[in-house]
């Protein structure tokens, strides 16, 4: 056996995808593999090597606004990210957490770690098989979900919302529409500025109850400043980064804390306009609320001879209360000029990268080759 594996470092079994197993046999490698999924082979390898004294790890970028890349990061890193979120939300010795993050990128990774440095029983679930391994048997003190999978729990399954202490939303804006649903939920919920880059979280703001607000306030260790394009730059006392450059917008409150605007890689020109994509999409999101149109959407564009770029609206099949023209209609009259819509593109299920963040990118190749500029 490692002797950097001490029994006293953590505590002695995790469950993954409803099976319990012990860390000694992970790490020994007594775990019978076949039969098993791609995520529980990655989830027991990981577990193996950090147990076994890997030193170095490397951590890709999911690749949802750009070409996903590896960043490499020391064990001494991961564990002092671990540590500072296990200390803001007060986790203690032998309370439960639940995992239910691709452990291919960092998200699922860092639960993994904050539960064995943390001593912390940990519950593992594939997010593809969520909705059909998550029980409402045990407290859970603190999960993390994507927006995507919290509001399948809250459709399908919200007795286990219920259960759960602490929820932790990243990977993605949350839309108004959620958040507004969020406010029911007697858990106290958060929503994490968050990046590969930074090992997960640097920056959280509560969604729900009295902590409610806009703005993003630093965990402990972190300032920001603001670059010349008015983009975020992290400084990370306690993870050693210094001036790590953002193409995230904000409004800077102070050194301490912001308002998130959006991606400045999200930025519209149209009618001569800049148009700051998720800004756009938060006012779309209430306008359609309060018409009574929840569907998932988002916004892209085409070039186009009169306006530059054409606004182009993507969204999950309405339900039929309202129909395609109607949409853009109330859109025109509650939004400034050149900010609607010009088209709109029912689809049957938007594309989401692995993170359950909306994928842009794939998005605008499946339903927008087909436009053409507009030539009126």
């Amino acid at each position: 056996m490692n002797p950097t594996h001490n029994k006293n470092s953590y505590l002695q079994a995790f469950r993954l995808n409803g099976n319990s197993f012990l860390y000694d046999d992970a790490v020994n490698g007594n775990i019978e593999l076949g039969g098993k999924s791609d995520f529980e082979k990655k989830s027991l390898e990981f577990i193996r090597c950090w147990l076994s004294g890997q030193d170095v790890f490397l951590l890709k970028t999911s690749g949802s606004t750009g070409k996903p890349k590896e960043i490499k990061f020391t064990k001494k890193q991961l564990e002092k990210s671990a540590a500072r979120t296990n200390r803001h939300f007060n986790l203690r010795h032998g309370q439960t957490i639940l995992s239910c993050l691709d452990t291919k990128f960092v998200a699922g990774v860092m639960m993994i770690v904050r539960a064995i440095e943390g001593k912390l029983k940990l519950i593992i679930v594939d997010p593809l098989q969520l909705l059909q391994k998550i029980n409402n048997e045990s407290k859970i003190e603190f999960c993390a979900f994507t927006p995507y999978q919290f509001e399948s729990l809250l459709d399908e399954k919200p007795q286990t919302l219920a259960n759960i202490h602490t929820i932790l939303i990243g990977g993605a804006a949350i839309n108004p529409s959620l958040e507004k649903q969020m406010e029911q939920v007697n858990s106290n919920i958060f929503h994490s500025y968050a990046m590969t880059e930074t090992l997960t979280h640097i920056a959280i703001r509560g969604v729900n109850g009295d902590k409610r607000t806009a703005i993003y306030s630093a965990v402990e260790g972190v300032r920001f400043s603001l670059d010349k394009r008015a983009c975020l730059v992290i400084h990370d006392q306690i993870l050693g980064i210094d001036g790590l450059v953002t193409n995230d917008l904000v409004e800077l409150i102070d050194e301490r804390s912001f308002k998130w605007i959006g991606r400045i890689d999200n930025v519209i020109n149209s009618g001569g306009i800049k148009i700051h994509v998720e800004e756009l999409e938060n006012r779309i999101g209430e306008t359609l609320q309060g018409h009574g149109v929840n569907q998932r959407f988002c916004i892209l564009s085409i070039p186009d001879e009169k306006l530059t770029n054409k606004i182009i609206l993507l969204i999950e099949r309405p339900e039929r209360l309202i129909d395609d023209v109607e949409i853009l209609d109330i859109l025109k009259r509650n939004l400034l000029k050149y900010h609607d819509p010009k088209v709109l593109i029912e689809v049957s299920k938007l594309v989401l990268a692995n993170t359950g963040k909306i994928d842009r990118i794939e998005n605008a190749r499946l339903y927008l080759s087909k436009l053409t500029i507009n030539k009126l």
